[in-house]
């Protein structure tokens, strides 16, 4: 027996309503960052000296605020400059924006210079909002007693598709090391 609701495979079916295919569905499309001026400072939220204990990691050096103008702008890289009485080979750098995400790689100075690259994964600003980009160290087991602080020194060590501008060089306290 069949129900009403039922069609019998050899019967054609046609519908009161005109059918048309969906609409062809495409994900949001990301917002493009075009690149306009970019105001740098040093951020009021800059960590004062301390001492660092030797073989340690992920310690907050060096936040740098960064404020969009009328357009948003993407920074994809950072040269930094090495302070202090350490060697380069027992420092590392890396840098993380404000939701505490790590941009680039963990990297070593050498001739006491840091470059961090991040094209595919840039920090966006946007238009009127303010990111600050905190700077972490790691120190190695055998820093021992000495002193380190990091900078950037120039807005040429900032790359960017925006303009950036601000007072240059901005550096980090200078931090003690001590064994640990």
């Amino acid at each position: 027996e069949l129900k009403e609701e039922c069609v019998p495979a050899d019967e054609e079916v046609t519908p009161d309503e005109e059918v048309t295919p969906d609409e062809e569905v495409t994900p949001d499309e990301e917002e493009v960052v075009t690149g306009g001026d970019l105001t740098v400072a040093l951020s009021d939220s800059s960590p004062d000296a301390t001492t660092l204990a030797d073989g340690t990691a992920f310690n907050e050096m060096l936040k740098i605020d960064f404020v969009g103008g009328a357009e948003g702008s993407e920074v994809t890289g950072f040269k930094m400059k090495r302070t202090g009485l350490t060697s380069d080979s027992y420092v590392k750098v890396s840098v993380w924006d404000s939701e505490g995400l790590r941009h680039g790689s963990v990297v070593t100075f050498s001739d006491a210079t840091a470059e961090i690259s991040f094209d595919s994964d840039p920090i966006v600003i946007s238009a009127g909002k303010t990111e600050t980009v905190t700077f972490k160290v790691n120190l190695h087991g055998d820093t021992g007693a000495g002193t380190v602080g990091i900078s950037i020194a120039s807005v040429e060590d900032i790359t960017t598709n925006g303009t950036p501008t601000g007072d240059f060089p901005i550096t980090s306290a200078i931090f003690g090391t001590v064994d640990g």
